[in-house]
């Protein structure tokens, strides 16, 4: 094979998206109907999530599964394919989540909106991608469109 035609196979190729905004419509989905054993199914038997520091690994995932799916169900939207690079069995995937929830505080409707971008890796195992890793890069809350601050703590 000439240098042309690996060059792509070497540096990774842009892949279509359609296929991966289905796949991540389909896990946010089976979370919104609940169904962890769907939901988890789509993760890597290694699969890690990095958010804010913290590591998690699939058993502590898995543990907090209830609570996620609930939230998850009552606010979450539809996900955002961004950006897809494919190299081998490797494909990386930006990918950006929305929640957004109406409160009622002090007797006044307030709406909360929350935006994370994910940089996640996923790893073909017997012809099919799982997602090995998921790490939030960013994540903005906003009340009433006002950027909210989380409140700092000691360690």
């Amino acid at each position: 094979m000439s240098f042309i035609l690996a060059l792509p196979l070497l540096l990774g190729q842009t892949s279509d998206m359609k296929p991966w905004q289905a796949r991540y419509d389909a896990l946010v989905a089976a979370m919104k109907a609940l169904d962890s054993k769907k939901a988890t199914g789509f993760m890597h038997a290694q699969y890690t999530e990095v958010a804010d520091g913290v590591v998690l690994n699939r058993a502590e995932v898995v543990r907090r599964m209830p609570e996620r799916l609930k939230l998850v169900g009552q606010y979450g939207q539809k996900p955002k394919v961004l950006k897809v690079n494919v190299i081998g069995n490797t494909a990386t995937v930006s990918v950006e989540m929305n929640f957004k929830a109406v409160m009622t505080e002090n007797k006044k409707k307030v709406t909360y909106t929350s935006m994370s971008r994910l940089s996640d890796t996923w790893l073909k195992v017997n012809n099919e991608f799982k997602l090995y890793r998921s790490v939030v890069e960013t994540s903005v809350t906003k009340r009433d469109g006002k950027v909210v601050t989380a409140p700092k703590t000691g360690g």
